[in-house]
């Protein structure tokens, strides 16, 4: 147990696990840059269905994330008759969130139209339909947050609370984050219902991760004052070359999937720990390989030269914490069961061809 606790207690505490720390930063960013804009602050208490997707859109509209591309804003109504539409979802006590049930509502339809919209940028081609939650899928989801609860109930508190809206619309996509409707994931129906508690419990914490960083990249000194996408490396994920789409990652991109892959080894790491999760360490035993290896990859590439000088001083704190209270301890608890844990093979690749210009 006393890698779990281990685990546990740091990956919540301090500048880049708290998020009582983060949650004020970035209210006060927020609130400094409506006054800097001659902008409303989006609201500080956001527990109503009304009041979160009044903030929510209102963030959107006013961090204009891709104000430049072909999408509509929402409307700065929309909480006004989010009641009509929106139903509290399973998550954690006294933080709760807002999922959509009644698709039909123009104003619910918004939130579709432009997942749609962005995902079609993206080049998805797949199709995102309004479907109906059932029952069965509240219960899902319910049991996915029992389980981060179990195994890490500190992270847990620290990191889904600054999720408020969980779309669970008809669509083959697994599950997602978009950046262009703050403060919000989503799982699709089809791989709701068909992956086990356990794999949801990881989408959940996976996304919810996804926002924790993009909080932290606004209020931390993640990278370099200088620091822009155009200039940056870009790190190969060579396990993508298998995949229809070969990907390449810039700097801020590879610390953001560090921070999920590591936040996630220690997840399956902290649920082999717990005797009450018993019926699913088979399965975490899996999981946990396949992340590690992954999160240690990409720790590795973050320590070259030509990827860390791309980092701020907090980045390169974020990554040396999450080398050490992440995938360290979780390198400890696999020696003590001997779970082989390994990073990515690589030395079919020399470095010129993991890292681009």
């Amino acid at each position: 147990m006393l890698v779990r606790s281990e685990i546990d207690s740091n990956l919540s505490s301090g500048p880049f696990g708290s998020y009582e720390l983060l949650h004020e930063d970035h209210d006060t960013f927020l609130e400094g840059r409506a006054w800097a804009y001659h902008l409303e602050s989006p609201p500080k208490t956001a527990l109503t269905s009304p009041q979160v997707l009044a903030r929510i859109s209102q963030r959107m509209n006013h961090d204009l994330t891709g104000y430049d591309l072909p999408w509509d804003r929402l409307s700065p109504m929309l909480g006004e008759t989010a009641e009509r539409w929106t139903s509290p979802a399973p998550w954690l006590d006294g933080h709760p969130v807002w999922t959509i049930t009644d698709w039909a509502d123009a104003d619910a339809r918004q939130l579709l139209s432009l997942m749609r919209e962005i995902f079609r940028f993206s080049a998805f081609d797949g199709e995102f339909q309004a479907g109906s939650v059932s029952s069965d899928d509240m219960a899902k989801v319910r049991r996915a947050c029992s389980i981060l609860q179990e195994a890490i109930p500190h992270i847990s508190a620290n990191t889904l609370p600054l999720v408020r809206l969980l779309l669970m619309p008809d669509t083959m996509v697994p599950s997602w984050h978009l950046m262009q409707i703050p403060e919000s994931i989503g799982i699709g129906q089809t791989f709701l219902r068909q992956a086990s508690d356990l794999v949801i419990a990881e989408s959940i914490l996976h996304e919810c991760l996804h926002e924790k960083y993009v909080q932290l990249r606004l209020v931390r000194g993640l990278l370099a004052s200088c620091y822009t996408d155009d200039s940056s490396p870009g790190v190969l994920l060579p396990w993508t070359l298998t995949q229809p789409r070969k990907r390449i990652f810039k700097v801020n991109r590879t610390l953001s999937t560090l921070h999920v892959y590591a936040h996630l080894t220690a997840f399956h790491a902290a649920v082999l720990e717990t005797p009450e999760l018993v019926e699913h360490h088979p399965e975490a035993s899996a999981r946990i390989r396949l992340n590690y290896e992954r999160g240690a990859y990409l720790s590795e590439a973050l320590s070259w030269r030509e990827i860390s000088n791309h980092l701020g001083s907090d980045g390169d704190h974020l990554h040396k914490w999450l080398e050490s209270n992440a995938l360290a301890p979780a390198r400890k608890l696999a020696r003590d069961r001997e779970i082989g844990l390994r990073p990515y093979p690589t030395e079919r690749w020399s470095r010129r061809e993991l890292v681009s210009a």
